[in-house]
């Protein structure tokens, strides 16, 4: 039988599947003829989540092959395989920030020319809309390039409704900042809805609290308990937390107002 992971000494990336640019990845890296392993985790993937079929593969890999390179792509924390991070964002205690998306990294890694839609595919997941528009995206490239990155983020026909309900019912603004009370979870819905409407956006939802806006590395530099990550360009970054406690929520709520 074929060894899934191809011949001994072939590098092996690891790559989540959990957006636009990550989709991306993996076809430039197929096209390349390179090896991928995929996980199905969603934003804020971590080495420690990989599926156990995936961390039996590089286990098994690593004992008949030590010298196999393996280089994982945006997952947070540390790793038993050695291997190499490419990545642009920052977490709690991991600085990875980096002017270049992923994508653009692993462009570089490959020696690979990126085309127009991967490269304005990179702008987003590192500059977002504000990003793409000073890169000469349309109006018809930006609006696609968001549709299919929420629904590579997962988000649903229910997800797009809810914010609209959560704007519409649970906002409370202040000057050009908003904060939303969402029912359920915050999604990509709510910001690219509120996206030149307001400066500052705060997402309060089920499990996770986002914020959008200039002062994403002040909150980056906060300490929090809670498990946290932070990313994108100075005038439009954004800051996420995971399950904040009464006493992170209260924090984020009164810098948020200040």
């Amino acid at each position: 039988m074929m060894n899934p992971l191809g011949p001994a000494g072939k590098r092996i990336w690891v790559v989540a599947l959990n957006d636009l640019e990550s989709m991306e990845i993996r076809k430039l890296l197929d096209a390349c003829g390179e090896l991928v392993l995929a996980s199905a985790q969603p934003w804020g993937a971590t080495w420690a989540g990989l599926e156990p079929e995936v961390v039996g593969a590089l286990r098994n890999r690593k004992a008949s092959d030590p010298e196999t390179e393996i280089i994982g792509i945006e997952l947070a924390g540390p790793n038993e395989f050695r291997a190499k991070n490419i990545d642009h964002h920052r977490y709690a205690g991991d600085d990875r920030s980096s002017a270049l998306s992923s994508l653009e990294q692993v462009a570089a890694w490959l020696g690979a020319k990126l085309n127009r839609w991967q490269y304005l595919v990179a702008v987003n997941d590192r500059g977002y809309i504000p990003g793409m528009l000073t890169a000469g995206a349309t109006e018809e490239e930006v609006a696609r390039i968001r549709a299919l990155d929420r629904a590579a983020q997962g988000v649903s026909a229910q997800d797009e409704q809810d914010a609209e309900d959560d704007i519409r019912d649970r906002s409370e603004w202040r000057g050009d900042r908003v904060l939303v009370r969402c029912a359920r979870r915050p999604t990509s819905a709510h910001s690219d809805r509120l996206f030149g409407k307001a400066r500052e956006i705060l997402l309060a939802g089920d499990g996770e609290w986002n914020y959008s806006g200039p002062r994403h590395r002040i909150l980056a530099e906060m300490s929090f308990p809670e498990p946290h990550w932070s990313g994108g360009e100075p005038a439009s970054g954004y800051f996420g937390i995971q399950n904040p406690g009464e006493e992170s929520r209260g924090k984020l709520a009164a810098f948020f107002w200040s």
